[in-house]
């Protein structure tokens, strides 16, 4: 049996001076004082739909469906035990609540409300702002209390003490479910870290999990061993006469990255991060540490004719000396052979095991028809570009290098890669393209069944065909095919996210970031990874950091707006829904405009008002996004409104139409309160994620 994870309003209570009381009192009047407490907690608890978790010493730990109900709960038992002279002190916050199967209770939502009761004054119930948020409007009265530190939990917390009640309460019992339920859409801040920390009188723990951060990230190698075998190759220099050249310069670094890639005992940098370094003034030592790696390969390209100078150097990061040095100048036939070599001479200088099987893949030429390989390459270069038209372009070239050799099975590769893209590119449907990148993976492993990239490619057609346990088969075929993938790991890591295979999932994406640490789509994913675990605090530090290596990503803005929305931060969803505008092309009119809309919206009619809104709008133009409207996402803005049939409704023809991203809707934040429903439970179901593949 699974844990169970929730959105709920966590309330704790706390006695106020219990020990001072117990000794006044004496051993057996406290305890008869003691209990007279607990009874009336747990009678008004049961009055006010509460579910106790758990007994804190002299106090309770209890979870609401809603704010409200937990607000009127508190506020109910504080008036009745001080008519006996009981002092007592709450503090609630909303967010995700991770249920065990043992009864026990865990998450970051718990240790936030243990310690913002330890911000409340006798008879007070404090509350974070996003419970205030999900009662604006609802006849509730809150004292700003400005922002404050939490005891082990980051960042500021804005907090409000609840100074009124409606004056009608008795509507928010168990029995009005259908008018609580309008609140229960609005998201806390959910689980920044799973993590163990003490709480409470009685020691109660959560269990904590911490993962270094960005600066970690960069420190070189990951242990003595792998630092010593580690190595980025930067962008060989195009010395040729012609600048038209350089896509075989760089198709030159790319093959290179690729021979030292398919050694399971080398750390070799990815192309995205490398690239980076085209033309720069660091030093080697500075790339090392931002790369992570212990050695560092450079040299550069002069193509003349049929021949080809090829000079490279293995140079060690810590002391700047070289380790190899070697300069080739052959007859360009012979380029297949030079690039063997090469990785032949830096396995040998890392002192790396390189099997027979290996070395036999190394010096394994890709083709017998050089045109082919340099149609090849050009595509290559078009690919990496990575827009509609530049993928276009990749696909002729790949063609004209099948035209002349039908048995290239790397074209046959390139093409299938190039069409799993051009979905995320353009307005072309994974329908459209769903058949071709079968035919063309398919050819290609046919031809050499050690290609990463196709099994790749195959690996995410399977998923759109809703085949998730072949997808994860062919996933972990490309990575024993190119241990040193990081697309390999990185699209692994996304299936694994979505079936709800957290660790498998982080531990996939932490190694294609190691192995492509300036990629911002692996770095943007990697919050990705958090956020459908449910651990939207710790997405939203990692879209942040990405967001700070560079703003101008548009996904990232997305996936900023989604996280801050279902964590109740409007005002800075607002706000990159506005940049994200402007980075998709929009005027600073009508970006304006469409924010505005939102804010007025916000103002007027409190969060129930901003999700209508949004909701109006994501049924209107959505050239702005690829994500964050997909009919997934959709579903979660008709349950922060209540509108749980619709929502399941909406859910049900996405299965029909198999749209984009129906594979999230096991882990999507937001759509917690139809888990339960049996209807939801089919809705998974059709969309393949049974229970062979779902996280245990």
């Amino acid at each position: 049996m699974r844990s169970k994870r929730s959105l709920s309003t966590v309330l704790f209570t706390d006695i106020v001076r219990s020990t001072e009381r117990a000794s006044e009192l004496g051993d057996r009047a406290w305890h008869e004082l003691l209990e007279r407490h607990n009874r009336i907690v747990r009678e008004e608890l049961r009055r006010w739909g509460g579910r106790e978790a758990a007994e804190t010493g002299d106090g309770f730990l209890a979870l609401f469906d809603a704010p409200a109900r937990a607000i009127v709960c508190a506020r109910t038992i504080r008036d009745r035990v001080g008519e006996f002279g009981v002092e007592v002190r709450c503090g609630a916050h909303l967010g995700q609540v991770e249920r065990r199967p043992d009864g026990t209770v865990a998450g970051i939502a718990v240790h936030i409300a243990a310690r913002v009761v330890e911000k409340a004054a006798p008879d007070e119930l404090v509350v974070t702002s996003v419970v205030r948020d999900a009662e604006t409007g609802s006849g509730f009265g809150f004292e700003d209390l400005g922002s404050h530190e939490l005891r082990g939990v980051e960042g500021e917390w804005r907090l409000s003490r609840v100074s009124a009640l409606p004056t009608e309460v008795s509507g928010f019992g168990p029995g009005a479910w259908l008018r609580i339920r309008d609140r229960i859409g609005v998201r806390g801040v959910i689980v920044s870290v799973i993590a163990i920390a003490a709480f409470g009188a009685a020691g109660h723990a959560l269990l904590r999990f911490d993962r270094s951060d960005a600066e970690s990230r960069s420190a070189v190698g990951v242990s003595t061993a792998l630092a010593e075998r580690s190595v980025a190759v930067l962008p060989f220099e195009n010395l040729s006469a012609l600048e038209e050249n350089e896509y075989f310069s760089d198709g030159v670094t790319e093959e290179i990255i690729a021979h030292l890639s398919q050694l399971p005992d080398l750390k070799v940098i990815s192309r995205t991060s490398v690239m980076q370094y085209k033309e720069h003034s660091k030093s080697l030592s500075e790339i090392g540490k931002e790369l992570g790696v212990a050695t560092i390969l450079e040299g550069s390209v002069r193509r003349q004719g049929e021949r080809v100078r090829i000079v490279a150097q293995l140079i060690s990061v810590e002391t700047d000396t070289h380790l190899w040095v070697q300069t080739y100048d052959r007859e360009l036939e012979d380029i297949f052979a030079i690039q063997s070599e090469v990785a032949e001479q830096i396995v040998r200088a890392l002192r790396a095991e390189l099997n027979p099987i290996d070395q036999a893949r190394l010096a394994t030429a890709p083709t017998s028809d050089l045109e082919a390989y340099n149609l090849y390459l050009q595509g290559r270069f078009h690919w990496n570009r990575r827009t509609e038209e530049s993928l276009r372009t990749a696909i002729d070239y790949f063609h004209k290098a099948i035209e002349r050799d039908p048995e290239f099975a790397r074209a046959y590769a390139g093409i299938a890669s190039a069409y799993v893209l051009l979905p995320a590119y353009s307005a072309v449907s994974r329908a459209e393209v769903e058949l071709l990148v079968s035919e063309y993976a398919k050819r290609a492993l046919e031809l050499d069944s050690g290609l990463a990239e196709a099994h790749s490619a195959g690996a995410l057609q399977l998923e759109w065909s809703r085949d998730f346990g072949a997808a994860l088969q062919a996933h972990r075929r490309a990575i024993e095919a190119e241990p040193g993938d990081a697309t390999a790991h990185q699209w692994y890591a996304i299936l694994l996210a979505t079936l709800g295979r957290t660790s498998e999932a982080i531990a996939e994406m932490e190694r294609a970031l190691e192995l492509d640490p300036l990629s911002l789509i692996i770095n943007a994913e990697l919050g990705w990874m958090y956020y459908w675990a449910g651990d939207l605090e710790r997405a939203i530090r990692e879209y942040e950091r990405t967001l700070a290596m560079d703003p101008s990503l548009a996904v990232n803005r997305e996936f900023l707006w989604q996280a801050y929305e279902q964590t109740g931060r409007f005002d800075r969803a607002i706000e990159q829904a506005r940049e994200l505008l402007e980075l998709r092309g929009w005027s600073n009119e009508r970006a304006d405009a469409f924010a505005g809309e939102l804010e007025r919206a916000r103002s007027d009619s409190g969060v129930q008002g901003y999700w209508r809104k949004r909701l109006e709008l994501a049924s209107g133009e959505t050239d702005y996004a690829t994500y964050i409207d997909s009919p997934v996402y959709i579903a979660t803005m008709h349950v922060a409104l209540g509108e749980f049939d619709i929502a399941l409704a909406r859910l049900e023809r996405a299965v029909e139409e198999n749209t984009p991203f129906l594979e999230t809707v096991f882990v999507q934040p937001g759509l917690e309160p139809l888990h339960d429903d049996p209807r939801f439970q089919k809705i998974v179901e059709a969309a393949g994620l049974t229970a062979e593949v779902l996280a245990p």
